[in-house]
């Protein structure tokens, strides 16, 4: 018994000591949290803007395109050359290409920063879950030197069954925390694997954006062949 009562008391004094490290741990998630929910508003305005930037310039791109088509049916009666419109169309059609991708480029953007803010809001939800854990566990170590104290006390033994129920059912509080806040671990793991396959659409589509060729570029390429 005496064995039994030391070896519950080591276990009281290591829970409080890494309930404590626990509890300093979350704080300072705590703060990184709060930090990166401000990132990611902040990112999601940005995403915002840039949709609505690149829907913007797809409308004035069909309206320059749309320009060039009249004045090709009055190039006879209005004298308009037709290198100009040739350069014109060629620089039409380009901004029509680079509208097109900005606008698959802002959606995939605006996907990511939505999943970032969730992702944010997700982890300050773990911090609470770390907070739980670190007071059910101190709260385990209490009571652990509770039920220590009363048995080696010697005294009611229904008191000292009592003690020990409590610590026992505190036990299984903790776990049921600890429980919780692994589920909520492997939640934002699968959420930043999808991100991370957001991320990775972002990049193929800036390297089609590269690929796309301005009219000019390609006279000189011409030029120099």
């Amino acid at each position: 018994m005496s064995n039994n009562l030391n070896d519950i008391a080591i276990q009281a004094k290591e829970n409080l000591e890494i309930a404590k490290a626990e509890k300093d741990l979350a704080s300072e998630y705590k703060i990184i949290a709060k930090q990166e929910l401000r990132k990611a508003d902040a990112r999601k305005k940005l995403a915002k803007y840039e949709l609505e930037l690149a829907k913007d310039k797809a409308e004035l791109t069909v309206k320059s395109k749309s320009l060039v088509g009249k004045k090709r049916k009055v190039k006879d009666i209005l004298n308009f050359s037709t290198v100009n419109l040739d350069k014109e169309t060629a620089q039409a059609d380009y901004n029509e290409k680079i509208a097109d991708i900005q606008k698959q480029i802002a959606e995939v953007q605006n996907k990511i920063a939505q999943l970032e803010e969730n992702i944010a809001i997700e982890k300050d939800h773990l911090v609470g879950k770390k907070y739980k854990v670190a007071k059910a566990r101190e709260k385990l170590g209490k009571n652990q030197q509770n039920y220590v104290k009363q048995a080696k006390a010697g005294g009611d033994t229904e008191k000292i069954m009592k003690a020990e129920k409590k610590y026992l059912e505190q036990q299984k509080t903790l776990m049921k925390a600890e429980k919780s806040e692994t589920q909520k671990s492997e939640e934002i793991k699968k959420k930043e694997t999808k991100l991370a396959d957001f991320k990775k659409e972002h990049a193929q589509k800036l390297q089609l954006r590269e690929k796309i060729r301005p009219p000019y570029i390609k006279e000189i390429e011409n030029d120099v062949i």
